[in-house]
């Protein structure tokens, strides 16, 4: 009988060692590079350098000159928030984007359909979207109202499969560029 016991306690520790082992494998993993990013935080005012990873992390790199890449800043009242069911419903109400020179411009299918995809996608209200064009690649930066901290959220757009996809989640900081020349020389942050 205490056989049997033993048995299964040492059965019952080597699966536990197995799913601890798995588990730290799976979160040490590097992703691949997707983007450089150069943003302000406004919590110490600087600017930080990073790679993020399609893994969801970032990775500290050195600094680097943003791509000339499309910006387009979305306008106050492109998305709207309603409470339904006690949930928040965002709605695109509007694609009216500002380019550089803060000239008004309408957003192109893609855009439009990012901009569709964040709503759908998004349970809080949206006070900043900015979307980035560079190369032919697609990126949304949004800013949500969140009670007591500010989530600045980075998606990237495939346009060929309409998938949107979240790189990485701020709090409280500023998009500044971003380049895709990507290479694997960085520290894991």
């Amino acid at each position: 009988m205490l056989k049997g016991k033993k048995r299964k306690i040492f059965l019952l520790l080597c699966l536990i060692i197995i799913v601890i082992s798995a588990a730290t494998l799976w979160y040490a993993r590097t992703g691949k590079p997707v983007v450089k990013v150069k943003i302000l935080d406004s919590k110490d005012g600087k600017e930080h350098y990073f790679v993020v990873t399609d893994n969801g992390r970032l990775k500290e790199t050195a600094s680097f000159v943003p791509d000339k890449a499309e910006v387009l800043q979305g306008v106050a009242g492109d998305f709207s928030s309603d409470i339904v069911n006690g949930r928040i419903v965002v709605t695109l109400k509007a694609t009216k984007m500002l380019d550089a020179e803060g000239k008004k411009v309408k957003a192109d299918a893609k855009v439009k359909a990012m901009m569709r995809k964040i709503s759908k996608k998004t349970e809080h209200d949206i006070y900043g979207f900015t979307a980035i064009v560079d190369a032919g690649q697609y990126f949304a930066f949004v800013e949500l109202n969140v009670n007591l901290w500010n989530p600045c959220i980075l998606y990237h757009y495939n346009a060929e499969t309409d998938e949107l996809t979240e790189l990485y989640e701020w709090d409280g900081v500023q998009l500044c560029g971003l380049a895709l020349n990507v290479k694997e020389e960085h520290a894991q942050k």
